[in-house]
């Protein structure tokens, strides 16, 4: 069970009736320092995703469909579009291809990125040249 809720320090996380709930849950609040968003990045990267794919381009009707939307949204973001720290999968493809032992998820100096696993991999992995792992290694041994 989560124990700590990181919250940046606006408005919408500073209410007493959210102070109270966290403390009859015994919830500690974990606000990040004042001018560092990045303290918080993944959540401060999807609000500004779901701010400009989603609220910003919608009109809503009523609370229910701001509720159908958005839940639209979601699900579209979840499930169906290619995310840049999969690989550029969607998250179905990556959970598959993990399960299939294809991907590993392998953070480098450079970025996050999931990349293809070259020796299970069915596709020849590339490095960011443009050559296959497999033939920029017999170069080197070669």
């Amino acid at each position: 069970m989560c124990r700590t809720i990181r919250c940046d320090n606006g408005p919408d996380l500073t209410s007493r009736h959210f102070l109270a709930w966290g403390i009859e849950r015994k919830i500690e609040l974990a606000h990040i320092q004042p001018g560092k968003p990045m303290q918080n990045g993944r959540l401060e990267s999807f609000n500004g995703k779901l701010r400009e794919e989603c609220l910003n381009v919608s009109w809503f009707q009523n609370l229910f469909d701001a509720r159908v939307k958005i839940a639209a949204w979601r699900q579209e973001y979840n499930e169906e579009r290619p995310h840049s720290s999969l690989g550029y999968l969607t998250p179905n493809e990556f959970a598959a291809a993990q399960a299939a032992g294809f991907y590993t998820a392998v953070r480098g100096t450079r970025d996050s990125n999931a990349i293809p696993c070259p020796s299970r991999s069915p596709i020849p992995a590339q490095t960011q040249d443009g050559v296959t792992i497999n033939s920029h290694i017999q170069k080197c041994a070669e």
